[in-house]
């Protein structure tokens, strides 16, 4: 890869100023981004943390179900950049439907139109527009949005148990301590050591978690972790409510 000064400068910026409890943006650690929200056609939403730009929809049609399974539906999940970041859509994809799996998300037994004969194949497609850092958290918020606001086509809700949410901070060591950063911009992800995501619901569960390398978290700070991410999820589960109610 050739040298681009602008991206050394930047890494080494960000620790420095992370040292003087300051961030590039203004924020404070604990604090996230704006969150932009905007209702598409064909129950679509898009999800914007700053610059990064996430697009979710979600479509149903009727196919056979499995003989084995005559009540049960499908849900797929399919993920598009529209960049040529392979490694995001593949790390992003993942989680995504890690975290719509171990959430139990919806009832597929409720996609039963006839037993044995007829069931609804729910898929939801999730596109990001662009990366600015925190994909994770913007692209499950934009697919439980999508997921909140849909109707199948006979015009029902879907049957949903619990929408998720994902909770991702930057980590960097510290004097032997992690810093942790609410909402990473794609600098900060940069410079920063790792990152770790959780993904809770409503009801306060922990359904996921997901730490692929940086700073090792003992029992103690993965405890704090999960209570910032309580706390912070509330912001993210308001905007889910607000679609919900139209």
């Amino acid at each position: 890869m050739a040298f681009n000064p602008l991206f050394a400068f930047v890494n080494t910026l960000v620790p420095d100023l992370l040292k003087e409890n300051k961030r590039m943006d203004g924020r404070e650690f604990n604090s996230m981004r704006s969150i932009d929200l905007k209702i598409l056609s064909d129950f679509g939403v898009q999800i914007s943390f700053g610059q990064t730009v996430i697009v979710a929809r979600v479509s149903a049609e009727v196919v056979e179900p499995l003989p084995h399974r005559p009540f049960s539906g499908f849900f797929k999940t399919s993920l598009k950049t529209l960049g040529s970041n392979t490694d995001l859509r593949q790390e992003v994809n993942s989680v995504i439907q890690t975290v719509m799996r171990q959430s139990r998300l919806l009832n597929l037994d409720s996609l039963c139109v006839s037993v044995g004969q007829s069931v609804y194949e729910v898929v939801l497609n999730v596109v990001i527009v662009q990366d600015d850092g925190n994909c994770f958290d913007a692209a499950i918020l934009a697919a439980s949005c999508a997921m909140a606001c849909f109707r199948l086509p006979d015009g029902n809700p879907l049957n949903i148990q619990n929408l998720p949410v994902g909770v991702t901070f930057a980590t960097l060591e510290s004097d032997g301590d992690p810093l942790l950063l609410l909402d990473p911009t794609s600098e900060e992800l940069a410079a920063c050591s790792g990152a770790i995501t959780v993904a809770v619901n409503e009801y306060r569960e922990v359904c996921s978690i997901f730490q692929p390398g940086g700073v090792l978290l003992g029992v103690d700070a993965l405890k704090n972790v999960i209570e910032m991410a309580l706390t912070a999820s509330k912001s993210y589960l308001e905007v889910i409510a607000s679609v919900s109610e139209k």
